[in-house]
């Protein structure tokens, strides 16, 4: 799997396990963490995750976001 590490901070929605968006939570990416892509997201996003979450971004946000590790 290819590894990206995160190269500017920003903030994602958290949800829960079946998907649900949870107001009230966010999650910050630090600049630094380290990704590897999983399977294929829904709508074209990009699945990342590591030992502890996974996350989807859009390709504008990976692309200004993160670089190959």
């Amino acid at each position: 799997m290819d590894k990206w590490k995160c190269t500017k901070s920003f903030s994602i929605t958290k949800v829960d396990g079946d998907e649900n968006i949870i107001e009230s939570i966010g999650q910050r990416i630090e600049v630094g963490s380290i990704w590897e892509n999983e399977e294929a997201a829904q709508n074209n996003d990009i699945r990342l995750g590591n030992d502890s979450m996974w996350l989807e971004v859009s390709e504008e946000t990976f692309e200004n976001c993160f670089e190959e590790n």
